[in-house]
């Protein structure tokens, strides 16, 4: 005998029928589609990114670390007649990611710094501690433009010296356009200050490390 199907059952029975249906549409576009491919990056990063495709373009990040042995630091202690740079020492560690867009040009960079270090006066061999932890972001309102960027700077870099206590600090944020012109800050800004040209900011600093003077 013929099994008869009521009305009932048989509307009962269709939406089940075409969520199958449905998702048998989706498993074949998904199929169709494939996974995501990687978009002809602009700029394109340096060799040692590792570059994964994603839904929304392409995200590159890589590792670097850079020693310091000896490099110049720009803080220059004494006076013009004997004018004595201080060095660094120790090791600098960046993590960087790079965020594209489905055209496949750059619209944010990040950037993490870490520099653990000390800084030494070559005439006396005396150091303070350097340490430096920065997170840099760029937006580039143009993506795959630089010369569109706006580069903010956040963190802390201090001096340290053990029983003198802080002698140079930087600390807040920074704002720059593409032409590093400062659009806003906050917070203490020594190094700004020194590297802006007003050296007398680093005299704690020369003094404890026994060559006294900015010149």
């Amino acid at each position: 005998m013929e099994t008869r199907i009521s009305p009932q059952q048989n509307m009962k029975t269709k939406p089940i029928a075409y969520v199958f249906l449905g998702l048998g549409a989706l498993l074949a576009v998904a199929a169709v589609a494939g996974p995501p491919v990687l978009p002809n990056l602009n700029p394109p990063p340096a060799p040692d990114y590792t570059c994964k495709a994603t839904g929304d373009g392409a995200i590159c990040r890589v590792s670097r670390v850079s020693p310091a042995e000896g490099d110049p630091s720009g803080f220059v202690c004494g006076t013009a007649e004997n004018p004595v740079e201080l060095l660094l020492y120790g090791t600098d560690s960046f993590r960087i990611t790079r965020y594209y867009n489905r055209a496949g040009n750059l619209t944010r960079r990040f950037q993490n710094e870490d520099f653990q270090a000390k800084i030494v006066n070559p005439i006396t061999g005396m150091s303070a501690t350097i340490t430096q932890n920065t997170t840099f972001m760029d937006t580039l309102a143009t993506p795959g433009d630089f010369s569109s960027v706006t580069t903010q700077f956040t963190g802390v870099e201090k001096i340290v010296l053990p029983g003198s206590g802080v002698l140079l600090l930087d600390a807040g944020r920074f704002i720059l356009d593409a032409d590093d012109n400062i659009v806003s800050h906050n917070g203490r800004h020594d190094y700004e200050t020194y590297f802006g040209g007003d050296t007398s900011v680093a005299a704690q600093l020369c003094e404890a490390l026994g060559t006294p003077g900015t010149p």
